[in-house]
């Protein structure tokens, strides 16, 4: 479940996720909290290789900001989020970027919309942060990250590069470069 307040302008719940822009044309300004409950979601191997079974809680706080800065189409916008993951005791699975776990999450990204210099193309410079305090691990993990949305017809079409560096629980720094692109018909 999720639930919202919307204090300025309303967002489009046409999609089942917001947009995270509206390209200068919109202030918003939204709190949130949701959750997801999966009784008997994970199971945990025991040291004499039976199951435990455990139950997955799933919260989550965050505030959306968008704020269109004069009459040329900037805007800035900041979305800052908390999660708290209970997938069991000690849970940790490693994916190809990054761990789903047990623990505490603060993730921030903060954008500018940069004055329309057409149309149809508009850049988004963005820099982002996330802080994890994971219950797997004994010292907590960053990452931090910068990069840029082209907009090449609004959110019809996007390419996002993303640059991201993570401390990791180990200690270790390690570089990832992200390339994406988005069409939507």
């Amino acid at each position: 479940g999720y639930v919202n307040y919307q204090f300025w302008d309303k967002e489009s719940n046409t999609l089942p996720y917001m947009v995270g822009s509206y390209m200068g044309k919109k202030r918003v300004l939204n709190v949130g909290a949701g959750f997801n409950i999966h009784p008997g979601g994970t199971r945990t191997m025991m040291a004499d290789s039976s199951f435990q079974e455990n139950d997955v809680a799933l919260f989550g706080l965050d505030v959306f900001l968008e704020n269109p800065i004069g009459e040329n189409g900037a805007a800035v916008n900041a979305y800052v989020v908390y999660y708290n993951y209970d997938f069991g005791p000690n849970y940790a699975l490693q994916g190809r970027s990054d761990v789903i776990a047990t623990g505490d999450i603060v993730y921030g990204q903060f954008g500018y919309l940069a004055p329309k210099f057409s149309e149809k193309v508009r850049l988004q410079p963005f820099a982002s942060y996330s802080h994890r305090m994971l219950e797997a691990f004994e010292d907590p993990a960053s990452t931090l990250g910068v990069g840029a949305n082209l907009y090449l017809d609004g959110h019809n079409c996007k390419v996002t590069a993303e640059y991201q560096n993570h401390l990791n629980p180990a200690g270790d720094r390690r570089g990832q470069l992200t390339i994406q692109g988005m069409i939507y018909l």
